[in-house]
C-alpha cells in the first residue's frame, strides 16, 4: 500500500512540473493594449468576400460562369463602382483586368466599401479561391482585398495615435 502511494504522489508530482515547465515556455509578447502604445501589425491589412451575382450573364450576354472558371487564385481584380445600377446605386462591380464582369460586391457590404473607395482608400484585390458552388456545376469565387492606403484622415488620425 505504501509503494502504492509513493507512485502516485511521484506522478502527481511529475504531472505538475512538466505543466509547469509547458507554462514557463518562452511566449510571444502580447501586443500592448493602452491607447498610448498601439498595436501596430507587420501584417497587411486584409480581409475575404464572396462575389455576388455569379449566375447572370452579363449585359454583353458573357457567362460570369466562365469568366470565373478563367480565374486563377491570385488574380488581379478590379472594383468598379455602379452609381448607375437600377437596382442598388452602392453596387460595386468586380472585373478582371479585362473589363469582364465576375459580379458584384455583396449588397450589404457595397455602402460601406463604396464610401470607402470615395474617400480615397485602395486595395489590392485578388482571387482568394474558386470553389464549387452550391448549384450543381457551378463555381463561386472569393476575394482577398488588401489595404493599399486609407484616406488622409485616416492616416493623419493613425499618425496621431503612434507612440512618440
Amino acid at each position: 500500500m505504501d509503494f502504492l502511494y509513493v507512485l502516485i504522489l511521484f506522478g502527481a508530482i511529475l504531472g505538475g512540473l512538466f505543466f509547469l515547465l509547458s507554462a514557463l515556455q518562452k511566449r510571444p509578447a502580447k501586443p500592448a493594449k493602452s491607447m498610448d502604445q498601439p498595436y501596430l501589425s507587420a501584417e497587411p491589412k486584409h480581409f475575404f468576400l464572396q462575389v455576388h451575382g455569379i449566375y447572370h450573364r452579363n449585359a454583353d450576354g458573357s457567362s460570369r460562369q466562365k469568366i470565373i472558371r478563367s480565374c486563377s487564385p491570385g488574380d488581379p481584380l478590379v472594383l468598379v463602382p455602379e452609381p448607375d445600377n437600377q437596382y442598388d446605386p452602392d453596387a460595386i462591380k468586380i472585373c478582371r483586368s479585362d473589363d469582364a464582369q465576375l459580379g458584384y460586391v455583396p449588397s450589404e457590404r457595397s455602402s460601406y466599401l463604396g464610401n470607402q473607395l470615395e474617400i480615397g482608400w485602395t486595395f489590392r484585390v485578388t482571387v482568394d479561391e474558386i470553389f464549387a458552388a452550391d448549384r450543381p456545376g457551378c463555381v463561386g469565387c472569393r476575394m482577398r482585398l488588401e489595404v493599399l492606403t486609407m484616406s488622409q484622415r485616416t492616416e493623419q488620425r493613425k499618425k496621431h495615435n503612434q507612440p512618440r
